[in-house]
């Protein structure tokens, strides 16, 4: 039976591996090609294929490319040293698993918090997906600078309500400084009073114990939804209250 014989961009294309990569395993001696052309290119086989599989395998295991040589020149290796690699490997895929039932779940919660708006502001949603993304940095800045029990209560609010509560008013806020409201008209202190309310809520009735603490602690580094006339607009209708 012919031997069958393949480019290097046939073998590359039939293995999935890239022309680079096989030139470099070429370079290192792990995994040469069979014969050449009289032009001098490499040429592969079944049995270049069959090794390269061989390599892809233990490349999966995360094992360096010089163990990868001398494991498929022995051609056998102790069970404790597969053992090892298919339970790191394991280990790599469920912390992998968890990250993605992480992300999975942010995404629904963003999904509900938005759910009953006919517009979404892109910068109050960015602050909301960076809220959920990294809330174990928020957490530790927030347990950091409150007491023990007056961040566990901070910790227990319903999030869902809260989120939809603050997407609704921080988003009212935009609105009125792009209508240019008056910070002294009806409709600015009603979104104000709304502000006020959920601060009480987000804190637990603790926003006087709260504030001079938070004042105090160093600038978290996470997304400001308002653009200086915004804050400047927060500022003149939170006065008034």
């Amino acid at each position: 039976m012919e031997t069958v014989l393949y480019s290097i961009g046939e073998f590359a294309k039939k293995s999935g591996v890239s022309i680079r990569t096989l030139r470099y395993y070429d370079s290192i001696h792990l995994l040469q090609p069979s014969n050449f052309t009289e032009g001098g290119h490499r040429l592969y086989d079944t049995d270049d294929l069959h090794l390269l599989q061989q390599i892809q395998a233990l490349k999966f295991l995360r094992f360096p490319l010089k163990e990868i040589k001398e494991m498929v020149e022995r051609k056998r290796v102790p069970r404790d040293v597969m053992t090892a690699s298919i339970e790191y490997q394991q280990r790599s895929f469920e912390a992998q698993l968890n990250e993605i039932k992480e992300i999975l779940a942010n995404l629904e919660q963003l999904k509900r918090i938005v759910e009953e708006e006919p517009t979404v502001d892109v910068s109050v949603f960015s602050s909301m997906l960076h809220m959920l993304i990294w809330t174990n940095e928020t957490d530790e800045w927030l347990s950091k600078h409150l007491p023990n029990k007056t961040f566990e209560e901070l910790d227990n609010v319903e999030k869902l309500d809260l989120d939809k509560e603050w997407t609704k008013v921080l988003t009212a806020i935009k609105t009125a400084v792009q209508e240019e409201i008056s910070p002294d008209s009806e409709e600015a202190q009603q979104i104000a009073t709304q502000l006020s309310a959920i601060l009480v809520k987000t804190a637990k009735g603790k926003v006087d114990t709260i504030s001079p603490q938070i004042k105090q602690a160093e600038p978290l580094d996470f997304p400001n939804p308002f653009t200086e006339k915004e804050q400047q607009f927060v500022t003149m209708i939170m006065n008034r209250q």
